[in-house]
C-alpha cells in the first residue's frame, strides 16, 4: 500500500470515528428536575433532620448513634468535602456521610439511594467510594 493510500485510509477510518451516531451522547442536563429539589424534599434535608432529634430512630436508621456519627464525620469530613464552585453548589461532608452510611447499613442499591436522597446515581458511587 502506497503513502496515498495510508493516508486515505486513516482518514476513512477518521471519519467513522468522527460519525455523530458512533459518539457517545453529551450530558443533556446538569442536574436533573427531579433533583433539584433535594433541599425541599430529599432524604437529608427532610428525614434526617428530624431523625437527629429522636435518638433510637437515628441509630435504627445509620447503625450509629449521633455522638458517633458527629465522630465520624469529624474524622473524614475534611477528607470527603469538595470545594464550593460557581457552577453548583456541593454536597455537604455530612450528607455525603449519609448516603455512606445508609448504603453501608441498609446494602439498598446505589439507585434507591440517589433516588431518597436526590442525587445522581453516579453521584452515590463515588460518595461510597470516597467514603469507604
Amino acid at each position: 500500500m502506497n503513502a496515498r493510500n495510508r493516508i486515505l485510509a486513516i482518514a476513512l477510518a477518521m471519519d467513522i470515528d468522527e460519525d455523530p451516531a458512533v459518539r457517545r451522547r453529551g450530558r443533556s442536563v446538569w442536574v436533573h428536575d427531579i433533583n433539584r429539589g433535594r433541599k425541599q424534599f430529599g432524604e437529608y434535608h427532610r428525614l434526617v433532620q428530624e431523625l437527629r432529634l429522636d435518638d433510637a430512630r437515628f441509630k435504627a436508621y445509620f447503625r450509629l448513634n449521633r455522638q458517633q456519627f458527629e465522630e465520624v464525620l469529624q474524622k473524614i469530613g475534611p477528607t470527603i468535602a469538595k470545594m464550593q464552585t460557581n457552577y453548583r453548589e456541593t454536597i455537604s461532608p455530612a450528607e455525603r456521610l449519609c448516603i455512606c452510611l445508609r448504603y453501608l447499613s441498609t446494602g439498598d442499591s446505589f439507585r434507591s439511594i440517589a433516588f431518597s436522597y436526590r442525587v445522581g446515581f453516579c453521584t452515590v458511587v463515588r460518595i461510597d467510594a470516597e467514603c469507604v
